[in-house]
C-alpha cells in the first residue's frame, strides 16, 4: 500500500470524531470499509459480520437468504395444500372418510 498523506488525514479526524462518540458512552466500531477508508460506525451499521476465515455474510445477501427460505416454505405449503385438496375431492367422489395418523398397511405384502 502507498503513503497517502491525505488519507492520514481523514483517518486522524475519524478517530477523532470515533473517540469523542465513544466517550458519551455510544457503541462505535472503528473499521476500514470496502473503499480502504476508516469509518466509525455505529452498531445497527455494521451488519452481520464474522471475523473468521471464508466469506463475510453483509445483511444484503443475509436478506436474500431469509427471503428464498420463506419462498421454499411458501413452495412447500402450497404444494402440500394442493395435494391435500386434490386428495380431499377424490374422498367426496368416493364417499370416503379422511384417514387417521395409524395406517394399518401400505402396499402389498411382500413375505
Amino acid at each position: 500500500m502507498v503513503y497517502n498523506a491525505e488519507r492520514d488525514k481523514r483517518d486522524l479526524a475519524t478517530r477523532d470524531f470515533h473517540d469523542e462518540r465513544s466517550a458519551t458512552g455510544e457503541w462505535r466500531i472503528l473499521a476500514r470499509g470496502n473503499d480502504a477508508e476508516l469509518y466509525s460506525y455505529a452498531m445497527e451499521e455494521c451488519g452481520v459480520l464474522h471475523a473468521g476465515p471464508g466469506r463475510a455474510m453483509t445483511t444484503l445477501w443475509g436478506g436474500w437468504l431469509f427471503g428464498v427460505a420463506i419462498l421454499a416454505l411458501l413452495v412447500y405449503f402450497a404444494r402440500n395444500l394442493q395435494i391435500e385438496w386434490r386428495a380431499h375431492k377424490l374422498r367426496k367422489e368416493h364417499a370416503l372418510s379422511t384417514p387417521t395418523d395409524a395406517t394399518v398397511l401400505v402396499g402389498p405384502n411382500k413375505n
